[in-house]
């Protein structure tokens, strides 16, 4: 749907955190789209390690969160 809605997009999707860390660099994208619960390294925390990167400080960020038990949680840790 998003690429029929925004001509030229490319969406890329990676297994795991670690792998989408190692890439950003080299894909320089205009949006972030993570799943809060992955294997490793959560959403939350795959967000932090991009943030360190200077080009990618204010890189808008869409979390999603799948599992209903982890939205008061994600909500309090974000505010933090």
């Amino acid at each position: 749907i998003l690429t029929s809605k925004i001509p030229n997009s490319k969406i890329i999707d990676f297994e795991t955190a670690e792998a989408a860390l190692l890439t950003i660099k080299q894909i320089n994208p205009d949006i972030l789209v993570a799943d809060f619960k992955m294997p490793e390294m959560n959403g939350k925390e795959l967000i932090a390690e991009i943030r360190k990167i200077e080009p990618f400080k204010k890189l808008p960020v869409i979390l999603l969160i799948t599992d209903p038990a982890d939205i008061d949680k994600t909500i309090q840790n974000c505010k933090k």
